[in-house]
C-alpha cells in the first residue's frame, strides 16, 4: 500500500511542479486580465484581489489603477444612491478609490489603453457624486479639453455632467451651450453608426431637458424610421 502511495506521489510531482511554475509565472498583465474576466461575471471581490496583487508587481500601471478605481467607484456611487453615504465601509473606501484614480492619471501614457479624457471624467463624475462640484468641474474641463474626435459617447457624458453643474450653479446659458454641444456629438455618433439607438435616445432626452419637446418628438420619429422597435420596452425611459 505504501509503495502505491509513493508511486502516486511521484506521478503527481511533475503536475504540481507545473502548476506552481504557472502560478509564479503570473505577470501583472495576467492578473489584470483575470480581474477583467471576474468583472464580466460580476465577481468584483476577486477582481479587486487580483488587481491588488497586480499593483504590487507593477505599481506604475495606469490601467490597473483605472480598473480598480472604476470597480470601487461604481460600488460607492450605488451605495450613496441607496442612502448609505454615512456607512463606515463606504467612507473608508473613498480615500482608496480616489488614490487609485489619482494614480491612474499620474501614470497615464499615450500608450495606455484608456484615454486621458476618460480618466479625468471618471474622477470628475465620482467627485460630483460626492458633492465636490468645484473639483469635479475642474476634472470635467480637462476631460473636455482632451477628448478625441471619435469619443462621441464620452464627450456626451462629459458635457451632460458639466452642464448639470452649470445648472446647479445658476449658469443657465452655459447649461444650454453644453447640452447643445452634446446634441452635436449625438448627431456625429448617429452619422458614424446609424444603427446605435443610444444616440437617438440620448439626443431625445437632452432635447427634453432643454425644453425642446418639438425637436424631441422629431428625434423619436427619426429613430423609429431608422430603427423600428419591436415593443415599447425598447424605447429608452418608457414606462407602462
Amino acid at each position: 500500500m505504501k509503495k502505491k502511495v509513493c508511486l502516486l506521489l511521484v506521478a503527481l510531482l511533475p503536475l504540481c511542479a507545473s502548476l506552481w511554475a504557472q502560478d509564479e509565472a503570473y505577470t501583472a498583465a495576467d492578473l489584470y486580465k483575470l480581474a477583467g474576466e471576474c468583472v464580466k461575471i460580476g465577481n468584483y471581490d476577486d477582481a479587486l484581489s487580483y488587481l491588488s496583487d497586480a499593483k504590487k508587481m507593477d505599481p506604475m500601471s495606469s490601467d490597473i489603477y483605472a480598473l480598480s478605481s472604476a470597480i470601487m467607484g461604481d460600488y460607492i456611487v450605488q451605495e450613496i444612491a441607496r442612502g448609505k453615504a454615512s456607512n463606515d465601509t463606504i467612507l473608508s473606501l473613498i480615500p482608496y478609490c480616489l488614490s487609485d484614480m489619482n494614480n491612474a492619471i499620474q501614470f497615464w501614457t499615450n500608450k495606455a489603453d484608456r484615454s486621458l479624457s476618460l480618466l479625468y471624467f471618471t474622477r470628475g463624475f465620482f467627485l460630483k457624486k460626492l458633492g465636490y462640484y468645484e473639483k469635479a468641474f475642474a476634472d470635467l474641463n480637462v476631460a473636455h479639453e482632451n477628448l478625441k474626435k471619435d469619443e462621441y459617447k464620452l464627450a456626451i457624458d462629459v458635457l451632460r455632467h458639466r452642464a448639470e453643474i452649470f445648472k446647479a450653479s445658476g449658469y443657465g446659458t452655459n447649461f444650454q451651450l453644453d447640452m447643445s454641444e452634446a446634441i452635436t456629438y449625438c448627431k456625429r455618433g448617429t452619422k458614424n453608426d446609424p444603427t446605435d439607438v443610444y444616440y437617438y435616445d440620448t439626443r431625445a432626452n437632452i432635447e427634453h431637458s432643454m425644453g425642446f419637446d418639438k425637436l424631441m418628438i422629431e428625434t423619436i420619429f427619426n429613430r423609429l424610421e431608422k430603427i423600428p422597435v419591436k415593443d415599447y420596452e425598447e424605447i429608452d425611459g418608457y414606462e407602462k
